[in-house]
């Protein structure tokens, strides 16, 4: 038995703790068991953000690349660099079909855009009726600044932006995915811009049907969702109402001039 338990291959662990804007880097044979213990005595939480494999020595290349952000023995400060390389790592894995959801991205300590628990999230349909404010939360995001628009108009945009597939969503952050990053990279109200968002539109289903194609009319739009959706008729009228505005934002792409 010790023979077999000696194979085990290690992974590469990348622990992140929120509070102390830190994380470190380890290798473990039992990545689960190795963050209970760490956890033990421990006033903060800590989130495993991913595995990799390799083992000690993919452990000790790590440890050289970010030989900069060292702090004490395998803990690690917070870095652009190192969230360029995290934001690589979990993109990757995404990738795969067969890869675990991922937990989520590091970011700074609060208010730096901490994710709380998101009450939509069981909704998929958008409460932000303002794009401008939607585009504008991806990159209070993507910085990690404190959102603006206080805590209940902040969850709408949050959410708005992650239908549009600007933003994810972990276990206790937000983080901007590829598509948010070439938002952010594109001039504000280019066409360019709009082109990316109205593209964003076109991959949901409802999006599509409500603001993309036959214009509806709002009793047409309360109605699908009364249907689809277990919602309230009052919060139906409200998510129509952003549809219908989302409508109009499309409208004024297909009518700007090329």
């Amino acid at each position: 038995m010790k023979a077999e338990k000696s194979k085990t291959e290690k992974l590469v662990y990348f622990l992140w703790c929120a509070e102390a804007s830190r994380f470190k880097i380890g290798s473990s044979g039992n990545t689960k068991k190795r963050k209970k213990n760490l956890s033990t005595g421990n006033p903060f939480e800590l989130e495993l953000v991913f595995t990799l494999p390799g083992g000690e020595a993919k452990e000790k290349e790590l440890h050289r690349k970010f030989e900069a952000c060292h702090l004490h023995k395998e803990w690690y400060r917070w870095s652009e660099r190192l969230q360029a390389y995290v934001d690589g790592v979990l993109d990757g894995q995404a990738a795969r079909p067969s890869a675990p959801k991922s937990p989520g991205l590091i970011q700074p300590p609060k208010p730096a855009g901490t994710a709380k628990k998101d009450k939509y999230a069981t909704v998929d349909l958008p409460h932000g009726n303002d794009m401008r404010k939607v585009v504008e939360i991806v990159g209070y995001v993507a910085r990690r600044e404190a959102f603006p628009y206080g805590e209940r108009h902040d969850d709408y945009y949050l959410h708005a932006a992650r239908i549009l597939g600007f933003i994810r969503k972990g276990v206790s952050v937000w983080s901007t995915t590829p598509a948010g990053r070439t938002l952010l990279a594109l001039e504000r109200g280019s066409s360019a811009e709009r082109d990316l968002i109205v593209g964003q539109m076109s991959r949901h289903a409802l999006l599509r049907w409500a603001c993309l194609e036959t214009p509806r009319t709002m009793e047409e739009i309360v109605e699908h969702i009364l249907k689809s959706y277990d919602v309230t008729p009052k919060t139906a009228k409200r998510r129509a109402a952003c549809l219908i505005a989302w409508r109009k934002f499309a409208n004024n792409h297909h009518k700007e001039p090329q």
